[in-house]
């Protein structure tokens, strides 16, 4: 089982880690801070990324890869914030040249450190590589969703007439079929 440790030729003691920690498993110690319980940790990176003397270790986070937070002076204004999301656009019109794959790696990777509930991470991706297997995808996801919609019609109606409450969960069928095709299509 992975899990964190501190340094303690490192650290300081400045109990930042002990603010942000948020499962409250760091307090401070004779010479260092400490882990109260280890397996609580879920490992999120958060000590890690306010520590000036980088004292926190988590086997996971290489350190080649680990990005510390920006000093507050650094941090970008409000307004700062919203002019770049102002500038964000989602594209619906697509290339027919392929993307190179050192560049769907890149994405892949930057979609690791997205902040997850918990640090859980339950994202898994699917690469779709021709234009056959799209074709395939597009059409299941479609028939998916007609069959969802004539099953909330159906489900409407029997509300209307008998009072029937109404049930909206993805039938498990469609679900495990769903994920059948998107495997067979990443394959």
């Amino acid at each position: 089982m992975e899990m964190v440790t501190i340094d303690k030729e490192r650290c300081n003691l400045c109990g930042l880690c002990i603010s942000v920690c948020v499962r409250r498993i760091i307090e401070e110690g004779d010479d260092s801070v400490r882990i109260t319980d280890p397996m609580m940790c879920i490992l999120c990176g958060h000590c890690k990324a306010v520590c000036p003397e980088n004292a926190p270790n988590i086997p996971s986070l290489k350190e080649e890869e680990f990005e510390p937070l920006p000093l507050k002076g650094d941090i970008h204004k409000a307004d700062q914030l919203m002019g770049f999301f102002r500038t964000r656009r989602s594209i619906r019109i697509y290339g027919k040249e392929p993307v190179e794959r050192d560049k769907i790696e890149k994405i892949i990777e930057a979609g690791r450190f997205a902040p997850t509930g918990g640090n859980r991470q339950p994202i898994r991706y699917v690469v779709v590589e021709t234009p056959e297997k799209m074709e395939m995808i597009r059409k299941k996801t479609f028939e998916a969703l007609l069959e969802e919609a004539a099953k909330i019609e159906r489900a409407v109606k029997r509300h209307e007439e008998n009072g029937e409450p109404i049930s909206h969960i993805v039938g498990y069928k469609q679900k495990t079929e769903l994920k059948r095709d998107l495997d067979s299509a990443s394959s």
